[in-house]
């Protein structure tokens, strides 16, 4: 028969309840705090470049951009117009519709990863709506049909 004293019994208790919250601490853990936890992610991708806009109507425009890197992947980019957050995206494209013809906008980009770590905003263009030029004039008599 082996006789463990009471305090004995407390201590080795305790120290195995110390050793099991550690090792269960350690696989949550989100930081890298030398228990074997994932490293936290708190580098930014690359600032977005060469953002130009194409194929101007009345009231849409597509952009266009260079690809973001980051340490551990771009998770999508962020479209402003004027400013103000517009969409969010996975492809290093965008259509923005819904645009007022003879229009002047602002666009810039911000990549962000997984982490919601978010770049330095891309270049900002400005970028002006056509106008619609389309009159109808009549010179004289009835129009009874017009084809355009």
């Amino acid at each position: 028969m082996i006789t463990i004293k009471k305090h004995t019994m407390k201590t080795i208790v305790k120290k195995a309840f110390l050793v099991l919250f550690v090792v269960i601490m350690g696989s949550c853990s989100s930081s890298d705090n030398g228990s074997g936890g994932e490293t936290v992610d708190n580098s930014p991708p690359t600032q977005p470049a060469g953002l130009v806009a194409s194929n101007i109507t009345l009231t849409s425009l597509d952009l266009s951009w260079s690809p973001s890197t980051d340490n551990v992947g771009v998770a999508g980019y962020s479209v402003f117009r004027n400013n103000s957050a517009l969409n969010f995206t996975q492809s290093t494209s965008a259509t923005i519709s819904g645009l007022t013809q003879n229009t002047t906008y602002t666009f810039k980009i911000k990549a962000k990863d997984s982490a919601n770590n978010e770049s330095e905003f891309s270049n900002t263009i400005t970028v002006t709506t056509l106008q619609d030029n389309s009159t109808l004039q009549i010179e004289s008599g009835d129009i009874e049909t017009l084809e355009l």
